[in-house]
């Protein structure tokens, strides 16, 4: 690992991804999650065939490619970002970022179910309990009805991020020979996934007619351009700058900054079970990791 060359993209993209959540929230004051969802998937994946373009670098995938990119486009990405969306018309954006930091473990499950060589270990299968107990705190199961809190809303949040670490770990067992490079996946799977929710649209119920404001307008841009595009090009830099390691611990940053931005800015209430609750989920997340993390030495990989 040379130098800290990737120090700076690394705390842009946990800012951003950060962010993702209020601009979430204010696109939703005017559109619906659907339309949230689909400008969010259009313009990140413009974003990022723009890069691509820009260094001359556009992917050519095989037929086979071409397949699993749209499974990694439509399960992995688009429906976890129209959960999200949805599940933000029923609760803050504090709770679904703090839940969205639960992706890890259901990474950590995926892997343990499709890759038999990496079966979980004793302190992985405590933090697997840690983490989930984690979200148990973190929505206040023992006094749900006292606590007010949308089931279907956090039910949105926990399927989005299942859909995430299926996604994650399905790309990483299906396309485990591929040629292309990450920012090159990642194109296709983004463009592949603004396709499927086009195709949505005609089938999607007529949603009452609301005042598109300005800072709806510029939200969802920047969460598209910002939040979806160029975050997951600057995710690639620091992959293959710092290693995956590394990387994967910008999971534990994104709460931070979706909590502080919630309670400060969109004025959002942070309840003591929720603090407390992501704190035990980030503690299962590092068990989970803890002997990647404990490995001396990072190996980058290509960009």
């Amino acid at each position: 690992m040379a130098g800290r060359s990737w120090l700076a993209s690394y705390l842009a993209l946990a800012v951003v991804w950060g962010l993702s959540f209020a601009l979430i929230k204010e696109g939703l004051t005017a559109l619906t999650p659907l339309q949230v969802t689909a400008s969010r998937m259009g313009l990140g994946a413009l974003t990022v065939v723009i890069v691509l373009v820009a260094s001359r670098r556009l992917p050519r995938p095989a037929p086979r490619e071409w397949g699993i990119l749209a499974v990694l486009g439509v399960v992995g990405l688009a429906l976890p970002y129209l959960l999200i969306s949805f599940a933000e018309t029923r609760v803050s954006s504090i709770l679904a970022g703090l839940l969205n930091g639960a992706t890890p473990l259901f990474t950590a499950v995926f892997v343990s179910l499709l890759i038999p060589a990496e079966r979980p270990r004793m302190l992985q299968v405590i933090g697997l309990l840690v983490g989930f107990a984690g979200i148990a705190v973190l929505i206040g199961a023992w006094d749900l009805p006292g606590t007010g809190l949308d089931v279907l809303g956090v039910a949105a949040m926990v399927a989005a991020t299942v859909g995430y670490g299926f996604g994650i770990t399905f790309g990483r067992v299906a396309l485990r020979d591929t040629g292309l490079a990450g920012i090159q996946l990642t194109g296709g799977q983004l463009s592949l996934g603004a396709l499927f929710l086009l195709l949505l649209f005609p089938f999607a119920p007529d949603a009452a007619p609301r005042a598109i404001t300005g800072q709806a307008v510029v939200a969802v841009v920047a969460l598209g351009v910002l939040g979806t595009g160029l975050a997951m090009a600057m995710f690639w830099h620091v992959l293959r700058k710092a290693g995956a390691t590394v990387a994967a611990t910008v999971t534990y940053v994104i709460p931070l900054v979706s909590t502080s931005v919630g309670a400060l800015v969109l004025r959002e209430e942070v309840l003591w079970h929720q603090l407390v609750g992501g704190a035990i989920v980030i503690c299962g997340v590092v068990l989970t990791q803890w002997r990647q993390l404990s490995r001396r030495g990072v190996a980058a990989v290509p960009e």
